[in-house]
Formats: C-alpha cells, sequence, structure tokens
C-alpha cells in the first residue's frame, strides 16, 4: 500500500544518510604496496575538490570546524536556522544508526554537534538514546539521557522505560553468569567425580 512504500522511502532515506556520514568522516585509508628497488612508487590518488550532495549531512555537522584535528580558534556561533538544519541532517542519520544499531555513530555526532556549538535538540538527543538502547549499549545510554536532562530536556516515559529495560536485561544477564560462574568454581573436576565413583565401586561391601 501507500503506507509502506512511504516507509521503504523513507527507511531508504535514512540509510543513505548513515552511509554518506560515514563515507564523509572515515579518514583517508593507507596506502600501501610493494615498491620496486629500481622504480618510483605509485603517486598518490587525486583529491576531489567538489563535494558531493551525497555529503551533505556531514558537511552541516562539519560546517563550524567540527572534526579530527582541533580547530585554531573557537568555533562561531551557529545561527538558529543552521542549527535546526544540522538537528535534522543528525536524525536523518541516526535513524539510519538505529537500524544498523550504531552507537558509535550515534556518539560521533555528539560530539561533532557539541564542538560545533549547537544546540542539539530534544528530538535528536532522543534518537540519540534510542540507537543506544538498539545497540545494548547501556553506558552510552546512560551518558546520552544525562546530557539530555542537563540541557533542560525532560525525557519521556516511554523512553526511560526503554533504558531502564535495557539495565534490567544488563543486570540480569550478568546476575545469570556469576551463578554459572560460582557453579562452575564449585563443581569437582569431571577426573576427581570419576575416581570417586571408581573407588565407590572397588570398595568391599
Amino acid at each position: 500500500g501507500i503506507a509502506e512504500t512511504v516507509q521503504q522511502a523513507q527507511d531508504k532515506m535514512h540509510l543513505e544518510s548513515l552511509l554518506n556520514y560515514v563515507a564523509f568522516n572515515r579518514r583517508e585509508p593507507q596506502r600501501n604496496f610493494l615498491i620496486d628497488e629500481a622504480s618510483a612508487p605509485p603517486p598518490p590518488p587525486p583529491r576531489t575538490k567538489a563535494r558531493s550532495t551525497a555529503a551533505v549531512t556531514a558537511s552541516v555537522l562539519l560546517s563550524s570546524g567540527a572534526g579530527d584535528m582541533p580547530a585554531a580558534s573557537p568555533a562561531a556561533p551557529v545561527t538558529e536556522e543552521a542549527a535546526e538544519k544540522a538537528n535534522l541532517e543528525a536524525q536523518m542519520v541516526l535513524k539510519g544508526a538505529m537500524r544498523f544499531k550504531r552507537s558509535d555513530v550515534a556518539k560521533q555526532i555528539l560530539g561533532q554537534l557539541t564542538n560545533s556549538q549547537v544546540e542539539i535538540s530534544e528530538k535528536t538527543y532522543a534518537l540519540m538514546i534510542e540507537a543506544a538502547v538498539l545497540a545494548l549499549d547501556l553506558k552510552s545510554a546512560s551518558d546520552f539521557l544525562m546530557k539530555m536532562e542537563t540541557s533542560g530536556y525532560c525525557p519521556d516515559s516511554d523512553l526511560l522505560d526503554k533504558v531502564m529495560d535495557l539495565y534490567s536485561h544488563q543486570k540480569t544477564v550478568k546476575e545469570r553468569e556469576r551463578l554459572q560462574s560460582s557453579a562452575a568454581s564449585k563443581k569437582p573436576p569431571a577426573a576427581a567425580q570419576a575416581a570417586a565413583a571408581a573407588a565407590a565401586v572397588a570398595a568391599p561391601p
């Protein structure tokens, strides 16, 4: 139906935003090649000067100087319009990150928006938390939640329930692992059990 077609188009758009973001922010790979002693190494690949429209997400997020290298001077204040656009672009990437359970992308976006002095919106924070929960990354989800509250936003009950459910799940898993480890340490080795059984059989009545 129409609703399914619209959903598929949105999913594709979110996926493209995520792929563009990851590709644009990936550092230039190290060139490795075998060099003949009698010849010079091949020339480096040419750098592309023009940015494609596919890199719009990362270019917005990095427009105020955020990136791997520290800026020489503090970033200029971001206008309300630019902040809104940056948040919208970030949300597109985060929706793609949620599909692939990539909490690392959410952390990168948080750092870039913060370094760019972009005021992060409530919805952007919520999507960061959602991405972390889906990735079973409790620490990041808690960090995002704390930063969201510090920024003056009040997370809704559904979002808080998801974080608490993740906390309960991980606590249960850790407790089960602890009990299994404890039981294994108390269990006598198989060789000792076999020797005890043999001794009991060989003992005279």
